[in-house]
């Protein structure tokens, strides 16, 4: 590429921004960030759950 980043890299933003203009895709990219912490947050908190689930059923 001419502008000094990869084929790969080049392809793979396309793919996912669509060919958004760069200050279009930097809020996109984001809300993808917080969708992934978020994601992991509520598994934290599925897996915390059943943690405790097991707890009192063991102490009942």
């Amino acid at each position: 590429m001419e502008a000094g980043i990869l084929d790969e890299r080049y392809y793979r933003y396309r793919k996912e921004c669509g060919g958004l203009d760069m200050y279009q895709a930097r809020p996109m990219k984001k809300l993808d960030n917080e969708s992934n912490l978020l994601t992991r947050l509520v598994a934290d908190l599925l897996l915390e759950r059943q943690i405790l689930k097991g707890v009192v059923a063991e102490n009942l």
